[in-house]
């Protein structure tokens, strides 16, 4: 197996290529579209492909591993904010045709869930964690801006039923007026919206 972990820095993303080392949790999205999505809040879960990597690859250390624990730490957070009625289903939305617009990279939408602080999206992919145009999968930086949105993580992992097709995850972090606030001051990733008092 082979993945794209986006590693969050500071100043700069990294991306890390490797086997796919993913959290033994139970952490799912819920099936839904972006102009559907429930408002009710509950827990957020690993698709059946990533839950599958979850549970087989749950040991280990290095980079993934440590995206395992951050990713592990998003979800418990997601799972416990309520959905922001005036921002999720609208951010929803646009991540939606986001990853539609990827479509001639080898893209498809699968699904998206918003909560307060945070957004994951749900991709299939022709193309994997490789070197081939189009695996970064990664929302052009005036966009994200635009929508005061910061992308912390990417996670790959081939569908072992579909042939050559992979599942990803896109996890976005929402920021009030600058990037600056969803770290803290050692430069992590601040995984709860309010730790700093943000409220938008």
């Amino acid at each position: 197996m082979e993945s794209v972990t986006r590693t969050v820095t500071k100043g700069c993303l990294t991306l890390v290529f490797g086997a796919v080392l993913a959290c033994s949790l139970t952490l799912a999205m819920r099936p839904q579209s972006a102009s559907a999505a429930a408002d009710a809040a509950g827990p957020v879960e690993l698709p059946p492909v990533q839950a599958a990597n979850c549970k087989r690859l749950a040991v280990g250390s290095g980079p993934l591993h440590d995206q395992c624990l951050r990713v592990k730490t998003i979800l418990a957070v997601m799972s416990a904010e309520p959905r922001a009625p005036g921002w999720a289903p609208g951010m929803e939305s646009f991540l939606q045709k986001w990853i539609e617009s990827l479509q001639p990279d080898g893209f498809t939408f699968r699904n998206v869930e918003c909560r307060l602080s945070w957004c994951v999206v749900e991709a299939g992919s022709t193309i994997g964690a490789g070197d081939r145009p189009g695996h970064d999968i990664i929302l052009e930086s005036a966009a994200a801006d635009k929508k005061k949105i910061f992308q912390a993580e990417n996670m790959f992992a081939r569908d072992p039923d579909a042939g050559n097709v992979w599942d990803v995850l896109v996890f976005f972090k929402r920021y009030c007026n600058s990037p600056a606030e969803v770290f803290d001051g050692s430069g992590t990733l601040v995984p709860n919206f309010n730790t700093l008092g943000q409220k938008c």
